[in-house]
């Protein structure tokens, strides 16, 4: 893939974790009284799919380790079609907002289901919902059709 110079360590690690970013992006998409988040939120409630079921799940390792941010889906492993278009809508969504905040969560998650599941499934994985737009754009289709040649 292309290097997009991220460093994967304080997305799950530290004072600013992609978990801790996106709960902030929660609450002030909640809190918001200005209509700024209007196509996230109705009614006091979550309509973006991907954000109202992305939860954190603290992995707290054994005494003296690091503590890491990691995330979860609801529904990942659902066959349901709807629900599976449904999160990748979402996703396009934030990675097509005006929002530069949304935007850069949205592409730094892609970056975090690439690195924690690849195209694997299971409980905290979820690559397969990352929309084929930023598959393209961020150079994985490039890199897969050019391992697919190597196998």
């Amino acid at each position: 893939m292309k290097d997009h110079n991220i460093d994967f360590k304080p997305m799950i690690e530290g004072p600013n974790t992609l978990a801790k970013r996106i709960n902030a992006l929660k609450r002030k998409m909640l809190t918001d009284t200005t209509g700024k988040y209007a196509d996230y939120v109705t009614n006091g409630v979550l309509t973006n799919r991907l954000l109202s079921n992305i939860h954190q799940v603290p992995y707290i390792p054994p005494f003296g380790q690091h503590r890491y941010d990691i995330l979860t889906l609801d529904n990942v492993e659902s066959d349901d079609t709807m629900i599976q278009n449904d999160y990748i809508d979402s996703w396009n969504k934030m990675l097509e907002s005006e929002d530069e905040e949304i935007r850069n969560i949205a592409n730094d998650l892609a970056y975090y289901a690439f690195v924690t599941s690849g195209d694997n499934s299971g409980f905290t994985k979820f690559f397969r919902y990352v929309p084929s737009s930023w598959r393209k754009s961020s150079g994985y289709a490039d890199y897969m059709r050019l391992m697919n040649k190597h196998f």
